[in-house]
């Protein structure tokens, strides 16, 4: 599992936002879960050698703050 605690505020337009894909055949395809940092979310998600996911570029001038891990089994 991986997970990100969000310490900041954006808007979507501000970039910044964790998106999650949907694939096909090891390749993604669409994304199917855009989620956009605001302060004090905590989101996790898993991750296998299937699944994928991108941060979006900030094209504000504003910091993206947020603690992240990774729980191993």
């Amino acid at each position: 599992l991986a997970f990100i605690y969000y310490l900041s505020d954006f808007e979507e337009a501000d970039g910044g936002s964790l998106n999650l894909f949907a694939s096909h055949n090891g390749v993604p395809t669409t994304i199917v879960k855009r989620i956009v940092p605001k302060m004090n979310t905590f989101a996790f998600f898993k991750v296998t050698p299937l699944s994928f996911h991108e941060v979006e570029e900030v094209i504000v001038d504003k910091q993206r703050i947020a603690l992240g891990g990774w729980f191993h089994g």
